[in-house]
């Protein structure tokens, strides 16, 4: 009984695998703000942050921490995709892809809020839980029958 009640509880309460939020804002050829917020809105500030250049491989060509708006600087000398990893003081963490093509980042497609993508998986678990009883045999758990 004590693991599915685990699982349930994960699957109702998804709301920590959607805790960050990037937004980037274009500033200039090759230059962009990448700015890292929490799911409540608040900035990111004082984090520390690494830049990933395409081919460069795992080392950082460029560390710091956030702004107190949460701001990264994005200066790309080269084309592909950047990586940009942020971490706070307490573990959480986010990152963001941008993709850099002669010289202009591309600011990333339109995504869903983090907070519609949470209530969704909620809800659709609270939709799915009646189903799963009414049809529960063919979802049989596994017992112990050995002694």
């Amino acid at each position: 009984m004590q693991r599915p009640a685990i699982a349930l509880l994960l699957l109702v309460f998804p709301s920590v695998a959607y805790a960050h939020s990037v937004n980037v804002e274009l500033r200039g050829p090759g230059t962009a703000e990448v700015v890292f917020r929490y799911a409540d809105g608040s900035a990111m500030r004082d984090a520390e942050y690494r830049v990933f250049a395409p081919g460069n491989g795992p080392f950082p060509v460029a560390t710091g921490e956030t702004d107190p708006t949460g701001q990264v600087p994005l200066h790309a000398t080269t084309d592909g995709r950047w990586r940009i990893e942020v971490e706070d003081r307490i573990g959480h963490a986010s990152q963001a892809r941008i993709d850099v093509t002669r010289g202009l980042v591309a600011v990333p497609g339109q995504t869903v809020p983090d907070w519609f993508v949470a209530i969704s998986v909620m809800l659709n678990t609270l939709l799915a839980i009646p189903l799963l009883v009414r049809y529960r045999q063919y979802f049989p758990l596994r017992r112990n029958t050995s002694t």
